[in-house]
């Protein structure tokens, strides 16, 4: 991002004379150019206020803008402001611009899932609403994810048919139980509680009209019209649980479809030439000031390169997996495996000093071969 130029900040310093001038074309009576200044001294005022605001802001670009429209200011207010905008910027550029950028990620990947979910439940609520023939070629014109929300789909509505002969088999049988239960336990199965609520009472509405057991209902036809409310219901239930089912999946689907991508490229992961340069030369450093905690294992190295290498892929992996953890809450990460890219101890670099012929199996063991061996 960049900093105020030192020409800003030195016209920022430049004194001011919009107080006087103001002052003096009161005093004569420049009504015109008396509201000029009024306007101009209202506008400074806004840019002031977008300052303060900017000040609480995350994003640089809102800051930039601001900063802009200062540098036409030559108050003391605003050349303060222009210093606290300045370090503002400057921390948005360390850990506070990593979280900013992981924010933006986060409320993108929302976004995108919501989009998903969403063409996922429309997928499937033109499914439901056509005819079985029309059905099968909808189904098999779709891509494979599709299809798999309609396999789903397809199970669901063998569950609503099962339903629909009990209903059917209560309507002209008064032998046949009240087929409440399996309606009922599809609606609990909800989880938008709007949805669920408004079911439910539907169906209490059903079966606080069941007359009790040697009563009669209320007039002639009560048991049928009841028995299709029932399977109103029923399909009501069915399409809230398809569609239900079909966000889920999408979700899952974008979830195991970010951690991939993420994971793959933390195993292809390789810092450049002079991000390993730089990070050797600081644990070089370090070592000759004896700070042996600034390494994983607490031991000095004996190539720094590979030491700095190995240092950096784990740290990109750990903010990489952080990263991971704020897109997919659920990220469990995968147990740890033995590193083949260890540092081998002293004892070991010794011995393949002595002997080199044994790289091959010095290599096998730990990853790599010492720079001695490799010159």
């Amino acid at each position: 991002m960049a900093k105020f130029s030192q020409t800003f900040l030195q016209g920022l310093l430049q004194p001011s004379y919009q107080e006087g001038l103001f002052t003096a074309a009161r005093g004569i009576g420049m009504r015109p150019q008396m509201q000029a200044l009024q306007q101009q001294q209202q506008a400074q005022q806004q840019v002031i206020a977008e300052a303060n605001t900017a000040l609480q802001s995350n994003d640089p670009a809102t800051i930039t803008a601001v900063s802009q429209k200062l540098a036409a200011l030559g108050t003391p207010e605003a050349t303060d402001l222009a210093f606290k905008l300045t370090q503002r910027l400057n921390q948005l550029q360390g850990p506070e611009a990593e979280l900013r950028k992981i924010q933006l990620e986060e409320a993108r990947a929302a976004q995108e899932k919501r989009q998903l979910a969403e063409r996922s439940k429309n997928v499937v609520a033109a499914w439901t609403a056509m005819n079985e023939k029309d059905r099968a070629l909808f189904k098999q014109n779709l891509p494979v994810d599709d299809q798999l929300l309609i396999d789903n789909a397809e199970l669901q509505d063998l569950e609503r048919q099962k339903r629909v002969e009990e209903i059917e088999a209560w309507k002209v049988s008064k032998d046949a139980p009240l087929p409440v239960t399996s309606v009922e336990t599809i609606i609990n199965n909800l989880t938008d509680g709007t949805v669920k609520n408004a079911l439910k009472a539907d169906l209490d509405a059903i079966v606080n009209q069941i007359p009790e057991k040697g009563k009669e209902y209320s007039y002639a036809g009560q048991r049928a019209k009841l028995a299709g409310q029932l399977q109103a219901i029923n399909d009501r239930a069915f399409r809230a649980t398809v569609a239900e089912d079909s966000a889920r999946i999408a979700d899952e689907r974008f979830d195991k479809n970010t951690i991939r991508q993420v994971e793959a490229d933390i195993a292809t992961y390789r810092p450049t030439k002079s991000q390993v340069e730089a990070k050797a030369a600081e644990l070089e450093e370090a070592a000759d000031k004896g700070k042996w905690y600034v390494f994983r294992d607490g031991k000095k190295p004996e190539d720094f390169e590979i030491a700095a290498e190995k240092e950096l892929i784990e740290e990109y992996k750990i903010r990489q997996e952080g990263r991971l953890k704020v897109l997919v809450p659920s990220y469990e990460r995968p147990e740890a495996v033995e590193e083949t890219t260890a540092v081998a101890p002293k004892a070991a670099i010794e011995a393949l000093r002595k002997d080199p012929s044994k790289a091959e199996q010095f290599k096998q063991k730990y990853g790599y071969l010492p720079k001695f061996i490799q010159e």
